[in-house]
């Protein structure tokens, strides 16, 4: 084994007692850098929390509003349909009172041309005895000329 001197010693443990020393005084600025980490991890703890939590309200937001559009445009549809249905019952209505129109119109020409026709049909009858006795009378006059004319010779 080897011996020491005395001032080797006294270097070695003085060695030793500046480590220590600066050991003690650097635990100090490791505990105050592990705090340092710690309210880090803390404060990025809470700032994924924040994060979270906003991005959680904002879709909530979104999807409120989101459905709140839809809801908007179903009865914007609604809406449209309905006006869409009243319009073709309307269209289907002015069809009607047109046909309807159209029926009663042709049914009083119908009525009117018949009349006509019936009435026309009579005064052909009644020209046709007319003419009938018209020329009668025309043949009467030309057996009396006829018979005139044979008197004289």
């Amino acid at each position: 084994m080897e011996t020491k001197s005395r001032y080797e010693v006294i270097a070695e443990l003085e060695k030793q007692k500046r480590d220590l020393i600066k050991e003690r005084d650097g635990l100090q600025d490791t505990l105050l850098n592990k705090s340092n980490e710690l309210e880090l991890l803390r404060k990025s703890r809470e700032d994924a929390i924040n994060r979270a939590e906003r991005s959680l309200k904002d879709l909530g937001d979104k999807q409120f509003r989101e459905s709140k559009n839809i809801d908007r445009e179903v009865e914007d549809l609604n809406r449209k349909k309905e006006d869409l249905l009243l319009n073709i019952e309307s269209e289907k209505e002015k069809v009607e009172r047109s046909k309807e129109d159209a029926i009663n119109h042709h049914d009083r020409s119908l009525n009117i041309r018949t009349i006509e026709l019936t009435n026309f049909k009579e005064t052909l009858e009644t020209r046709k005895i007319t003419i009938n006795e018209l020329i009668k009378g025309v043949d009467e006059s030309l057996e009396r000329f006829a018979n005139a004319q044979k008197t004289k010779n």
